[in-house]
């Protein structure tokens, strides 16, 4: 149907920055996974469309606007049989938070999905003979169903420490706003080059909060603010009770060390008296 899980991007920074993501396929939650789900629901195909966005580039036109570069239809539609075909703008329009080269950033917008469905598998062959692909044929044709879906999405870049592994990493998580109450996660990984302050290679930076992205234009539900973890410490009051303690340990030593001094040197006052009676 799709090649869901083939999901990779190609990101264009600022000074002709490059780097390429790929889906972390333990980490996401937006293909429909129930009993609900069936494959003549296009409104879930149109949300499954999601993972044939790729590749795609990202290209910086000014500080806090990028455009991601969709592929072609027929790319998005290379293995869909010819009984499915997607159709998303060629340009999706992204509003980010902060200036694009910063990092932790933030990014969203909003765009259509289409998803046309053959009713009869059979005549899949005579339109491919003639030529005539999903997307071509209009509106209320007889051999179609068709759906448009609007969406949003969020990417975020940031820092966080992840409790599994014990150390701090950097990741690009997406949101994606599917309407009413409805919001489902993905993260993608960096595998080459560089973009949005990230690198391959590079050393984590601390734990910090991307920006919230900025607000959908007539889509739910709103993204949310994103929250780095930071690493574990001691705390505040356990810091406070360790200092106490070092410094009653230190005062106590030292009352110590006096009184031993003291008994010393009385203890030599006491031989020297003695060694001038003896005289």
């Amino acid at each position: 149907m799709f090649r869901w899980l083939s999901f990779s991007i190609t990101l264009l920074a600022v000074a002709a920055e490059i780097c390429e993501v790929e889906y972390v396929k333990s980490r996401y939650a937006c293909i429909p996974d129930n009993a609900d789900f069936k494959p003549e629901d296009l409104e879930m195909l149109a949300q499954a469309a999601l993972y044939v966005m790729s590749p795609m580039s990202v290209e910086i036109q000014t500080k806090t606007r990028v455009h991601i570069v969709l592929p072609s239809p027929e790319k998005m539609n290379e293995n869909s049989s010819g009984l499915l075909a997607v159709k998303m703008p060629d340009v999706l329009v992204m509003t980010c938070g902060k200036d694009a080269s910063d990092f932790p950033n933030a990014c969203s917008g909003v765009f259509p999905v289409q998803v046309t469905r053959l009713k009869k598998a059979w005549w899949a062959p005579m339109l491919q003979q003639k030529g005539i692909g999903l997307n071509d044929l209009p509106d209320g044709n007889d051999v179609i169903d068709r759906v448009t879906k609007t969406y949003g999405m969020g990417i975020y870049f940031y820092s966080t420490y992840e409790e599994k592994i014990g150390k701090v990493r950097e990741l690009i998580a997406l949101r994606f706003a599917l309407g009413g109450d409805n919001l489902c996660s993905a993260e993608v990984r960096l595998t080459s080059g560089e973009c949005f302050g990230m690198k391959v290679g590079g050393k984590p930076r601390a734990p910090a909060d991307p920006p919230k992205p900025p607000a959908l234009k007539d889509v739910g539900p709103e993204l949310p603010q994103l929250h780095a973890k930071p690493v574990p410490g001691l705390g505040a009051g356990l810091i406070i009770v360790i200092v106490v303690v070092l410094l009653v340990l230190l005062v106590v030593g030292v009352a110590f060390f006096l009184r031993r001094q003291k008994l010393v040197q009385e203890e030599r006052a006491l031989r020297n008296a003695q060694e001038v009676e003896l005289n």
